[in-house]
This record gives C-alpha cells, sequence and structure tokens, in this order.
C-alpha cells in the first residue's frame, strides 16, 4: 500500500485541504473533539489512536501557518499528511457532484461521534490499486451500487469494498461504555482528596455496565473512603492493587518511569483503560467485563454483511483494516500458524465458503501500522521523499466463479 511524496510538497497539502473542506468547519470538528476529551478529562489511549488526525492536523495547520518545522519523522505526522496527499491525488477526477459528496463525508468523518480511520482506511485501497495503474472510481456515488470503488485497467474490471474492524469489536464493554466509566472514576477520586494512593483501579461487570455514571460516581468514592483491597456486589466488582514503585518515582520526579510502567501494564490489559497522573499519585482504571469477548465471531458477521454491498455481477474484492493494532502486531498475526494453515486464513475460508459468496475472489486484511521511510535525495537539490505502507494478508477463493488473476 505504498504512497510517496515530497516534505516540499506539505504546506501546498495543507493548504488545499482548508480550501476543499473550509478550514472553519475543520476547526469546528476538532474544537469539539477537544471538548469531549476535556470533559473525559484523563488520558485514554483508544480515544488518543482514533482521534489522532484532529491533534496532528491542528498542530500541523499552525506550524504551516507560522512556518514552523514540521516533524516528518512523528509517525501520526507523516499518517495525517498521507491522508491529505491521498484525499487530493483522489478528487482531481470528480465531478462537482462527486466533490461535493467527498467533503461531506471528510467532515461527518471529522465528527467527535465518528472515526477518521473508516476514511483513511478507504484512501490506502485506493492509493495501493492507483499504484499499481488502475483507475480507481468511486462506485457507492449512485443510487444502484452500494460497494466503495470500481477499480478498470490492466484488461480488469472489479468491485472493492472497504471495512474497518473496531478495537473493541466482539467485547461486551465498547469505547464508549468505557469513557462514561472513566469519567465515574476521575470525578470520585478527585472527590476524596484524602485518596493519595497510586495503583490500578478495576471496575468489572457482568456483562456490559448498566449503571449510570452518577451510580458508579458514588460507588467508587465509597470503594476509595472506606480503602478496601476488593469489593463485590451482584452489579460489579471492584479492586485496587497498590502500586508503591510509582509512589516511589513520583517523589524523584521520574514521571517517564510511571508512565512507561503503566504502558507495560497496558500490554497485559485489556483495551479500555485510562491513567490519571498528578505530581503525587498516579492511577490507572481498568474497565472489563466477566463474560467473553467474541471478535472472532463479530469479525465474521461484518465480512458476511459486506459482501452483500457488492453488485454480484463482477469479480469482487474485500478488504478489511484492523484498527489500534500496529505493524508489528500484526506481523505477529500473520505469522501465527495453527494446524499448518495461517491464523488468518480462518475469515478468509468463513467468508468463501457459501455458494452466494462466489462472486468474492480475494479477502485482503490489513492493519493500521504504517511502514514509513524518510529518503535523502544524493543530488544537489536536497530533498526528503516519504514513503508509507504497510503488510497485508491476502487470501484468494477457490470457489469463486471468476479467477483470481481477474483481481490481482
Amino acid at each position: 500500500m505504498p504512497i510517496s511524496f515530497y516534505t516540499a510538497q506539505i504546506p501546498s497539502l495543507i493548504t488545499w485541504f482548508n480550501g476543499f473542506i473550509g478550514f472553519r468547519e475543520i476547526q469546528k470538528r476538532i474544537e469539539r473533539v477537544e471538548m469531549k476529551l476535556k470533559d473525559i478529562g484523563m488520558s485514554v489511549p483508544s480515544l488518543d489512536r482514533r482521534y489522532y488526525f484532529h491533534s496532528t492536523y491542528k498542530r500541523l495547520a499552525k506550524r504551516n501557518r507560522t512556518f514552523g518545522r514540521i516533524d516528518i519523522g512523528e509517525p501520526n505526522t507523516t499518517r495525517a499528511i498521507s491522508l491529505v496527499a491521498a484525499l487530493k491525488e483522489f478528487v482531481t477526477p470528480l465531478s462537482h457532484d462527486e466533490r461535493a459528496r467527498l467533503r461531506s463525508r471528510i467532515l461527518e468523518s471529522l465528527d467527535p461521534d465518528r472515526d477518521i480511520r473508516e476514511l483513511e482506511h478507504e484512501m490506502r485501497a485506493f492509493v495501493h490499486y492507483k499504484s499499481a495503474g488502475y483507475t480507481v472510481t468511486p462506485g457507492d456515488g449512485n443510487k444502484m451500487d452500494r460497494f466503495d470503488f470500481l477499480i478498470r485497467g490492466n484488461n480488469r474490471e472489479f468491485e472493492l469494498e472497504c471495512k474497518t474492524f473496531a478495537e473493541s469489536i466482539g467485547t461486551p464493554v465498547s469505547v464508549e461504555d468505557s469513557v462514561y466509566v472513566f469519567r465515574a472514576i476521575r470525578k470520585a477520586v478527585l472527590a476524596e482528596p484524602s485518596f493519595r494512593e497510586s495503583g490500578i483501579l478495576r471496575l468489572i461487570f457482568p456483562a456490559r455496565p448498566l449503571l449510570s455514571e452518577q451510580e458508579l460516581e458514588k460507588i467508587v468514592a465509597k470503594f476509595l473512603l472506606q480503602a478496601p483491597t476488593e469489593q463485590r456486589d451482584t452489579r460489579y466488582s471492584l479492586r485496587f492493587e497498590r502500586r508503591p514503585e510509582w509512589d516511589a518515582w513520583l517523589k524523584e520526579g521520574k514521571h517517564s518511569d510511571v508512565v512507561d510502567n503503566i504502558a507495560n501494564q497496558f500490554a497485559e490489559h485489556n483495551l479500555h483503560f485510562m491513567t490519571m497522573l498528578s505530581r503525587n499519585h498516579a492511577v490507572m482504571g481498568v474497565v472489563g467485563s466477566e463474560q467473553r469477548s467474541h471478535p472472532v465471531t463479530s469479525i465474521f458477521s461484518r465480512l458476511k454483511k459486506a459482501s452483500d454491498q457488492f453488485s454480484k455481477q463482477r469479480p469482487a474484492v474485500l478488504w478489511g483494516n484492523f484498527l489500534g493494532i500496529g505493524e508489528s502486531e500484526f506481523r505477529g498475526l500473520l505469522a501465527e500458524t495453527r494446524l499448518g494453515h495461517r491464523s488468518l486464513d480462518v475469515f478468509g475460508h468463513n467468508l468463501f465458503k457459501s455458494s452466494n459468496r462466489n462472486h468474492i475472489v480475494r479477502l485482503r486484511l490489513s492493519a493500521d501500522g504504517l511502514n514509513v521511510q524518510a529518503t535523502r535525495s544524493e543530488s544537489v537539490y536536497v530533498r526528503n521523499e516519504i514513503h508509507t505502507g504497510g503488510p497485508a494478508y491476502d487470501l484468494t477463493s477457490r470457489v469463486s466463479r471468476y479467477s483470481a488473476e481477474s483481481t490481482e
């Protein structure tokens, strides 16, 4: 999925994006996201990843306006600029009405309750096929077709549908659920000035959270005041694990050691965690469920629904992207094998086994991780050229009525 551009193009890309979307419209949506994060009042990594573009683009626009230095070595900077570059390339051949629809789609993707990474995935797919010499046109711009892109060229014509899999897919507790639980935890901690211990506060529910934010705040505040190690109820369980080493590090001014340790703890827990860090203490909140997660089943369901987007009159490619998974993690998934088969093959086999889906030729899976390289030319006029891309899983159907070559 390669895309490349020169650093000298960055100012013009930012200017173009501001003009195409309208800087005031972009700014309003950035402010809404900032208000949402301010209301939560704590660091929530899953939301930081969802809103990476908002925070990154705000910095880019400011530096561009003040002629400040833009660090292309920062992954989110390159990622945001790559998306803008892809959008500019995609817009060029569109009609006036198609451009208006795309502008509306971008603005919608920037809203606080949406995820711009869905649009980003579509643009990566566009760049992938455009770079391979194909003509890529929007397929869902009319009332008949519901797939994302119609791919033409190299004596081929096929349909492409792009889907993303959220970080919380198949889990009982959604990111939105955990956010309001985190707000309750934060309010409870701030309401008890006598509570100054550092540690991990776990709040586990039988299924998904059903108590209101106000009820949870009272429960957590009472728990902290009584200072027990653990408390159980039919509706929840609370547990506090002290981390005296965090207190020691904070006293020595080693905040970075606390942050690094919390990051390591995150690797051992689920994706629903938040951090409150002050000069005196650090609290890591973790939200979970006793109910088992079923991500594989949920991904199967999403792939099957996506297969209905096609016209079934042409060969089809379904491209799914895992949000919140880095390149190294995805490479680990690619390397896994079970009973002599790649672990990810299970998604392809499940998708292809039905004769109602024999129009699908190929399943691709990828992740958010980008491989970013900045190469310096050896010529007199030095230009840094940025290349971005990443690994992808690819599986072709053996039962499709179309050949694998029809979508290469």
